[in-house]
Parts: structure tokens; sequence; C-alpha cells
């Protein structure tokens, strides 16, 4: 009798061991998958280069875990936002460039805690365009581009270093793309500023820039649009006392009493700066069809009188600049002189 409960006490202890050493043995192994299964839960953005105070969607991507079963809390700078099952996205507001915000996630799936994280610091990089085009003097709006013109293109990224420094736009490195395509001609360390050809008339058009660290881990994108337009000529009268009167556009006809004059000054809009004074460039002045002065030099100014043929009503008069070798950089305008008995 003392020999079976001998035997039964060793048998409890041997099964409580193999116990003991599976469970010990489980936790072990539990340990060791946590690391590695934590590399397989990720945290991605939308928009992947966020701007500053704007709202970013943050998502949960995993391999493993089943996502829409497991208890899910997000974390906003150690501060609970969000938690319940199935909870695989936020969405989180940026703050000023040179703010921080961490992102944590705790997932609870199948007895086991995973984790990832990852730091929100906005950019925002402006792309600021200037068309290199005419425009008459006091004229109050931007110069805008015409086909086969130029602009320039200026970036300013607003980067911030880990202390909150900016970082200087011509410590970056910068990636241009036009209409989407990149230009590896513009792109480059410090190449925060270039010159392009405009596109073709009626065409939508987008600058954009992405400006990083050398290092490549901080960025910040921008993007601006521009549209293309004609150039074009509008006819303004000369006074001989207060000179041209910019506040008042000629239409298509004026009158002129019998004896009187005008003075008409042709003024182009929008045209190449560098073409408009360059040796292609062709000026016309036609009346009744008929060339009066043709040259390289340009003559915006003509003086028409009402005479002294009262069989004359009146007369056209129109001025013509053509670029030779732009063929798109031209424009044409003409304007009816009537005369009064």
């Amino acid at each position: 009798m003392k020999n079976q409960r001998i035997k039964k006490r060793a048998i409890v202890i041997f099964v409580a061991l193999v116990c003991f050493f599976a469970v010990s043995a489980g936790e072990a192994e539990a340990q060791t998958l946590f690391g590695d299964i934590n590399k397989t839960v990720s945290l991605t953005s939308t928009p992947r280069i966020p701007g500053s105070n704007e709202e970013v969607l943050i998502e949960i991507n995993s391999v493993l875990a089943n996502l829409g079963t497991s208890l899910i809390t997000w974390y906003v700078n150690d501060r609970i936002v969000l938690s319940g099952y199935g909870e695989q996205r936020i969405s989180v507001r940026t703050g000023n460039p040179g703010s921080a915000s961490v992102i944590r996630v705790s997932i609870l799936s199948a007895g086991s805690v995973l984790e990832a994280s990852m730091v929100i610091r906005p950019t925002i990089a402006d792309v600021i365009w200037e068309a290199d085009t005419y425009t008459p003097p006091f004229y109050r709006g931007k110069a805008l581009p015409s086909t086969e013109s130029k602009i320039k293109l200026w970036a300013v990224p607003d980067i911030r270093s880990d202390s909150g420094a900016r970082v200087s736009s011509n410590n970056l490195v910068y990636e241009w793309r036009i209409n989407g395509l990149p230009v590896r001609e513009i792109s480059g360390y410090g190449k925060n500023a270039a010159f392009i050809q405009s596109g073709y008339l009626g065409q939508s058009n987008v600058a954009e820039v992405v400006a990083r660290t050398s290092d490549g881990v901080i960025s910040a994108s921008g993007k601006s649009y521009y549209q293309i337009v004609e150039p074009w000529l509008v006819f303004y009268e000369k006074n001989s006392l207060t000179g041209i009167l910019f506040n008042t556009m000629l239409g298509n006809d004026v009158r002129l009493s019998k004896g009187d004059s005008i003075i008409l000054r042709a003024v182009p809009y929008f045209f190449d700066r560098d073409a408009l004074q360059g040796s292609n460039a062709a000026y016309t002045w036609k009346l009744d069809r008929d060339i009066i002065d043709r040259g390289t030099s340009p003559s915006y100014e003509i003086s028409i009188s009402s005479g002294e043929n009262a069989a004359v009503s009146g007369i056209t008069v129109e001025y013509d600049i053509d670029i030779e070798d732009r063929l798109l950089q031209s424009a044409s305008q003409k304007i009816n002189v009537r005369y009064d008995e």
C-alpha cells in the first residue's frame, strides 16, 4: 500500500514537471515570436508627405494579425485617442512645421501584444512661378505665360530639424516635375529655382517639387498650377500733355471730328521678353491693309488725322507683331478710325 502511494506521488510530480517545462517552453517561444511578429506590423500615412495643419489618415498593415477581431488601441503623443476591436485607422491633424506627432498603436491579437509606431513631422514647400513675359508700366495684374515663353520657378520649403531650426533651402535636394514628368536638368542639390519653357495654349499645367534633406529622412512637397494664354495687343490713346492713357483701352472704333487727330499707342501683353526685344521680331503698321511701316525695331505709335477729304469716312489701322522663330508668339490688332462730318 505504501509503495503504491509513493508511485502515485512520483507520477504526479513527474506530470507536474512535464507541464511546468511545457509551459515554460511555450512562454519562451511566445516571447521569441513577439519580436518577430512585431516586424510584420507597420503604419502608413496618406498623404505620404503630410503638410502642416492638415488631416492625415494613418492605417495599420499586417500580414499575420487578424486586425478585424483584434483589440486595437491608438496613442498620439502617449495619449489614447481611440480603442476598440477592428479599429484599423485613425485621422490625425498635423501641427505647424517643426512640430512632431508620435503615433503608436497597440494590437492585442491571439494573446500577444503587437506594437508599431511612426513620427509625423509636417513640412511644406510652396511653389511660386513667374512668367518672363512683357506687361506695360502700372499693370496691376500678374504677368501670364504664353506659348513658348519662359517661366521661372521657385521652391520655398519649410523643413525643420529635430531642434526646430529651419533647414536652409540651399542644403536640400530638389526633384522637379512638370505635368507629372520628372525634369532632371533642373533637379538636384540646392536647385530651388529654375527656368522652364511653357506649354501650349489651353493646356492646364502643374509644377511640382519634392525637397529632401541630404540623408533623405525628411522631405516636403508642393505644387502650383498655371494656365497658358495668347499674347495680345491693346490700343491706347496717347495724349500730348498727359502721356499714354493706360486707364482706358480703346475699343474697335474711335471717332474723330473734322480736322482732329489722334496718336494710337499699341501695347503688347504677355510676349516673351527676350523674343520681343530680339532680332527675330517683326513690327508692322497697316492702313487699310497697306503696309506703311515694317521693321525689327519696335515702333508702337502712329498718328492719324481726319483729313480734309469729305469722301473718306474713315480708315482701318492694324498693328502686327510676329516672332519669326516662334510661330505662336504673334498677335494682331485692328481699330477703325471714323471721321465725323
